[in-house]
């Protein structure tokens, strides 16, 4: 079709032939579709007569575009020229990534060399840990290389398949354009198309196949990096293990040999080097970390300190946070530590460990000098042991040195330990954990630590650095959390004392459940921390993969069903997760959202009470997706569970539709007066299941909300809080009514409560037995009001009364007597 329509396009011919040449060649070149078809028709004789008719008739030709849908495929043409030539500034990101592939390959070199297999053992697992990484750093770069060029290929391969999609009919448009007597200016933008897009393609596929070489090379080098990192990750548990059950003969055995102090200093001077040489090399980046963190804490610290001092309470929470924050500089320069090690990038685990030693240092002496904590000789012992702790494997070098080391490091802990607990200086301080707790942890403490000597004593030097370091590192760290979490605690007290938060209604009624609620997350979060590190010290890592294999590989199976343990855990985090998030949220809209928009107390209900629910049922939904429950297969249970309602649960589901229809309906809202039969009462909740109603006397009294909906109840607040008071009065009757009348009405317009309109009216409503009865009515705008303002108006009418001269009758009985038995006796004078 396409060398037909070519041939058209050569000599010039009238246009009227050139139309007749083009539909013959279309003729032609669909003539054979056309008779397949119709053998087709012919070959089947099962047919009716009507398929044969519609499959041997000709498809219609597809219409010529238009020369608007032409002009359209151009300008889409240009569209993606100009999309394509915007990556192909991607020259200066393929030399960058060149770069980072051959430092790969040069670190790839190095970590051939990288660890001495002559060295100890500890010396060995250092540099293990160290070329883990600086291979993991590369491995990151060249993952981000891998994303990065993986996605511009992906997108040169889509520019191709739109170049030939539209490269595909350019012909026939071309030819089109002419036939219909295109402008010159669009023939020739349209001539000029076939060539821009094969140009296009062209460089396209050069810049994909760049693109490609550099890809295929990262991915190979990244590929030998991470075996290089699962490779030296294996050696290290190897070498680790070694360790542990590293063993001599006894300590009153061992036989004089040389020490090896040469190597022991050759190594810490090395070591030091180490750190020296990483300080400078990144000396800016960790210059400005220190000096960020030092400043922002210092301020911080200091604002803190200020507003405790203006601060007149004196409980134990405030005192203790102001003798956190009195000395600001100090405090700002354990920020600057923890940021520093926290932000070092790629630091080797020499200057790691430097760094640690040196923030427990920092910590002793705060806990001490500041807080005030009473355990001075454990403190300052842990912190001389960890120093001496980070020069370990030098000492290590040193077969007897290094062992009676060992020795005088556990006793001097483990007596200071035993001092300070017998004395009751860390069991009464401050801690991370209770009192009791706390005792235990120090007691066991103790006697890993003589473990550890007497261990060492007797030639296991394996497991005794083991207990050594264990729990060296677990009381370091401990401290230092400790610390941590009295900062954070100190500061949200200070933050909850500010104005901002004081603006907030929730901190405002709530300070202390929030600052208590803080209290615990913060204890929490530094207790699982520090057990973390606790297994990490101990270098019981694997606990956490086969933690992680037990609770994946373990089944629950309940009859035919069997669920993951897994699964079961998720689906329970869900629900207390769904279960607190309600709660807050609950707190957040009736306590600070709604109270500020103009919104009624019965509309902020079924706002609250809406979004309650909303959350509830997703995260039930969630919990039961968590367990692999698949609701389009649980039809038959919810049938049963639809008839088991209809019998034996019917009263609790018409009380919880009940319930729906209140809150949907409103025409019971809550502190609303309302009237049930008997009862009367504000409501004061409308639960999923019934509603309670507080009554004047001050019972709650719960009514099922079935009851609100199928009896009569009269709501006396629904539409508004207007209420109508009705004052009856007597006079005696010698009284002028209309004048009674008037006086009424005046008393009624003097007073405030009494609204004007609907105006005050007073009535002459009949001829009682010693008066003349009257009956005053007035409206009032609250319902609430209604008792003190009967009183008041009863006062002021007979005050009112009094002053005109109006009489309030006492009443009046004639009593005769019929018969008398006997004589009366006349009463004497008085």
């Amino acid at each position: 079709m396409g060398v037909l329509i070519a041939a058209l396009v050569g000599a010039p011919t009238p246009v009227w032939k050139r139309l007749i040449n083009f539909a013959f060649a279309v003729l032609v070149a669909s003539a054979p579709l056309h008779a397949s078809r119709v053998f087709a028709a012919g070959a089947t004789g099962a047919q009716t007569s009507e398929n044969k008719a519609g499959e041997s008739a000709p498809e219609k030709a597809a219409p010529l575009p238009s020369l608007v849908e032409i002009l359209e495929a151009a300008d889409r043409t240009d569209t993606l020229e100009r999309e394509a030539r915007k990556r192909f500034g991607d020259g200066a990101r393929l030399k960058a990534a060149t770069e980072d592939i051959d430092a790969a390959e040069e670190a790839l070199v190095v970590a051939a060399k990288a660890v001495d297999a002559s060295a100890p053992g500890r010396v060995q697992v250092l540099a293990l840990i160290d070329l883990a990484t600086e291979v993991r750093t590369h491995a990151d770069k060249l993952r981000a290389i891998t994303e990065q060029i993986g996605a511009r290929v992906r997108a040169y391969d889509a520019d191709l398949d739109r170049m030939n999609e539209l490269d595909k009919d350019w012909v026939l448009r071309i030819e089109t354009a002419r036939l219909r007597r295109a402008p010159p200016e669009l023939q020739k933008r349209l001539d000029a198309v076939p060539a821009r897009l094969a140009g296009l393609a062209r460089e396209v596929t050069r810049r994909r196949d760049a693109n490609l070489a550099v890809l295929e090379r990262a991915s190979r080098v990244l590929g030998r990096l991470n075996a290089i990192v699962q490779d030296a990750g294996e050696q290290r548990e190897r070498l680790l293990e070694t360790l542990r059950t590293v063993r001599t003969e006894p300590l009153w055995r061992a036989t004089p040999r040389r020490e090896g102090t040469d190597y022991a200093l050759a190594w810490t001077a090395a070591e030091l080097d180490q750190v020296r040489t990483y300080v400078v090399n990144n000396a800016v980046t960790l210059g400005t970390v220190a000096v960020v963190a030092f400043v922002l804490g210092y301020l911080l610290m200091a604002g803190a300190r200020a507003k405790l001092a203006r601060d007149p309470r004196h409980d134990p929470e405030t005192d203790l946070a102001r003798m956190l924050f009195r000395s600001p500089l100090f405090s700002a320069l354990f920020i600057a530590l923890t940021a520093v090690v926290w932000r070092s990038p790629d630091a080797p685990v020499v200057y790691v460990g430097a760094m640690l030693t040196l923030i427990v240092v920092v910590t002793a002496f705060l806990v001490v000098t500041i807080i005030g904590h009473k355990a001075v000789l454990s403190l300052y012992v842990l912190a001389a042991a960890l120093v001496l702790n980070w020069f370990q494997v030098g000492l290590d070098a040193l077969p007897l040195s290094g062992r009676v080391a060992l020795i005088v490091q556990c006793s001097a802990v483990a007596a200071a330990l035993w001092l300070d607990l017998r004395r009751g200086r860390i069991a009464n301080q401050v801690a991370l954990l209770p009192p009791r707790l706390m005792a235990m942890v120090v007691r066991g403490s103790i006697a890993l630590l003589m473990a550890a000597v007497v261990v060492d004593i007797v030639g296991y030097l394996g497991l005794a650095r083991l207990l050594r370091d264990g729990v060296l590192r677990m009381l370091g760290l401990g401290l230092v959390l400790n610390l941590v979490g009295r900062l954070l605690y100190g500061l949200i007290l200070v933050s909850l004392r500010s104005w901002v938060a004081q603006s907030s209604r929730i901190v405002q009624s709530r300070a202390d459940s929030i600052l208590s609620t803080a209290g615990l997350a913060i204890r929490g979060l530094a207790i699982a921390g520090w057990a973390t590190g606790t297994l990490i010290a101990f270098r019981s890592v694997n606990f956490f993969d086969w933690l992680q294999g037990a609770v994946t590989d373990a089944k629950i199976e309940v009859g035919t069903v069997t669920l993951s343990l897994s699964a079961v855990l998720l689906c329970l985090a869900i629900v207390v997760a769904t279960y607190y998030t309600v709660k807050a949220v609950r707190l957040l809209l009736e306590v600070e959202v709604l109270p500020r928009l103009s919104l009624t107390s019965a509309s902020s209900f079924v706002v609250s009470a809406t979004t309650r629910y909303l959350l509830t049922v997703a995260g039930l939904i969630l919990a039961m997706a968590a367990l692999g429950i698949d609701f389009s297969r649980v039809t038959l249970l919810v049938s049963a569970i639809g008839v088991g309602i209809g019998f034996g649960l019917q009263n609790v589901v018409n009380n919880f539709v009940s319930g729906l229809l209140l809150l949907g309906e409103r025409v019971i809202n809550v502190g609303d007066t309302v009237q049930v039969g008997s009862l009367t009462g504000v409501v004061n909740r409308i639960g999923v299941r019934s509603s309670t109603v507080r009554t004047f006397h001050g019972a709650e009294v719960i009514v099922p909300n079935s009851d609100l909906t199928s009896k009569e109840v009269v709501n006396f607040t629904l539409s508004d809080r207007h209420r109508r008071l009705d004052i009856a009065v007597g006079v005696g009757y010698g009284s002028d009514p209309d004048k009674v009348v008037q006086l009424l009405i005046d008393v009624a317009k003097s007073r405030p409560e009494v609204l004007s309109w609907p105006a005050p009216v007073a009535a002459f409503i009949g001829f009682g037995d010693s008066a003349l009865d009257f009956r005053l009515q007035v409206w009032v705008a609250n319902y609430e009001e209604g008792l003190q303002t009967e009183t008041a108006l009863r006062i002021a009418i007979l005050a009112r009364f009094k002053a005109e001269g109006i009489e309030i009758p006492f009443p009046q009985r004639d009593i005769n007597i019929r018969s008398v038995t006997g004589s009366i006796t006349p009463p004497a004078p008085l």
